[in-house]
């Protein structure tokens, strides 16, 4: 995994939500109306109506990445076949609680026990850490990185059905060819976000993430960029 490449995502990812959230406040189109007061001008006998704004401060975490090395899965594995990851989040989870929206990055795909879970290079975690992520305070999970496609269309399928099964938002990759981006509320605040991976250097028009062709069918299912054409990028998120 190139780590210099997951910095550049992250960086990306966060300004985006930052620049989001910025516009919106300047334009004012995330404060909420607390009260309305009417205010009646006894000079011309005209009525005119005041809006009072007051403004409201909301925290936003980011953390990743949730990447399960081989040896991590081995350690939480319960004698009923089971993985129980919980107790990895027991120090963090008071942190994580304490965002009013908290993101993580999953690094890697659910591909299914019958694939075999597996650690580098292509991984494939239990289930069970979705469920982890969600009692643990995660309310959105980042599912467009350089592994998200390491079990193939299957794994990039299943891990969205997994993640709401879980009853978790996801960002980068979707089920159609819909809008690329959520919108997550909090305190009547909008905070738009969109999340994207960078892809392997083409040889052909066929994209490929870490190496690994992705099917017609889902290449534009995912939010990727070519360094060879960051313009087209910098165009697509505007």
């Amino acid at each position: 995994m190139k780590k210099s490449y997951s910095v550049l995502i992250w960086s990306v990812s966060l300004v985006v939500i930052l620049a989001i959230i910025c516009c919106s406040l300047l334009t004012g189109k995330t404060k909420t109306i607390s009260s309305q007061s009417v205010v009646t001008s006894e000079t011309s006998n005209q009525t005119s109506t005041q809006k009072t704004y007051t403004e409201e401060t909301i925290k936003i975490g980011n953390v990743g990445d949730i990447l399960i090395h081989s040896p991590i899965f081995r350690s939480v594995a319960q004698n009923d076949g089971s993985y129980d990851f919980n107790p990895i989040f027991k120090y963090v989870k008071e942190y994580y609680e304490s965002y009013d929206i908290m993101v993580a990055d999953l690094e890697q795909p659910l591909g299914g026990k019958e694939k075999g879970y597996s650690g580098f290079p292509l991984f494939n975690a239990p289930d069970s850490i979705a469920t982890a992520l969600k009692q643990n305070g995660v309310d959105v999970v980042l599912t467009a990185n350089n592994h998200c496609y390491d079990q193939s269309e299957s794994g990039f399928h299943r891990t969205m059905d997994v993640l709401e099964q879980n009853n978790l938002d996801y960002i980068g990759s979707r089920k159609e060819t819909s809008k690329p981006y959520i919108i997550k509320s909090a305190k009547g605040i909008n905070v738009g976000m969109i999340n994207y991976t960078y892809e392997t250097q083409r040889l052909t028009d066929t994209k490929y993430i870490n190496g690994i062709p992705m099917s017609q069918s889902t290449k534009d299912l995912l939010n990727t960029f070519n360094y060879d054409d960051l313009e087209a990028f910098y165009k697509d998120i505007e």
